[in-house]
């Protein structure tokens, strides 16, 4: 289902007064692997192509591989977690979601139906209305969002909801060189109590 849904996203197109607009002429571009110690084997990082974060990223968008992989499970749980970048585990970056709520274990207990929840990022080298107003009309005719008790106010709140733009920033892990300032303020503090109980 990923691969369908980022198949609509990556081929959308916006007739704006006969001249069409596609997703990969507005999509913000990367060149080349901005880490030192990048490994193209290893990274899920798209690369030389818009800048769209999925979880088909673990399988470098290749709907090939995904299908060849016999463990689908263990490939997500060794994919690198990037514990020098300040964002946080890459899985839940690729997921677009906090880990405990996309469904996905290592390990279950029964074989059963589940449902894993997943969002794609896209990110856009300019804002532009006509593409995303198309993009959306596109996805909601494909995929429909219908709440368990339609009733016309609960339409109207998910219809709200989903106009929203809403912006999720990770948590940055803190450094010696944030603390220094407070550090070099404690060390000056107790030499003043020092020197004054002193004398």
């Amino acid at each position: 289902m990923i691969y369908t849904i980022l198949y609509l996203i990556t081929f959308v197109f916006v007739d704006r007064k006969s001249k069409p607009l596609s997703l990969t002429k507005e999509c913000f571009q990367i060149n080349e692997p901005i880490l030192t110690n990048y490994n193209i084997e290893t990274s899920a990082l798209p690369r030389f192509s818009c800048l769209i974060l999925s979880p088909a990223n673990i399988w470098k968008n290749d709907v090939n591989k995904f299908l060849q992989d016999a463990t689908i499970i263990k490939t997500i749980f060794n994919t690198k977690d990037f514990s020098y970048l300040d964002s946080g585990n890459l899985r839940e970056i690729l997921f677009g979601v906090p880990w405990t709520e996309t469904g996905i274990k290592p390990f279950y207990v029964r074989n059963r139906q589940r449902t894993i929840t997943f969002a794609i990022t896209v990110f856009f080298s300019r804002y532009n209305a006509n593409l995303i107003k198309s993009l959306t009309e596109q996805l909601r005719e494909r995929y429909p969002v219908y709440p368990f008790n339609s009733s016309p106010n609960d339409l109207k709140e998910v219809e709200n909801f989903l106009n929203q733009i809403i912006h999720m920033h990770f948590q940055y892990k803190l450094t010696f060189s944030e603390y220094s300032p407070l550090i070099v303020t404690y060390i000056i503090l107790f030499a003043c109590i020092y020197f004054s109980v002193r004398k």
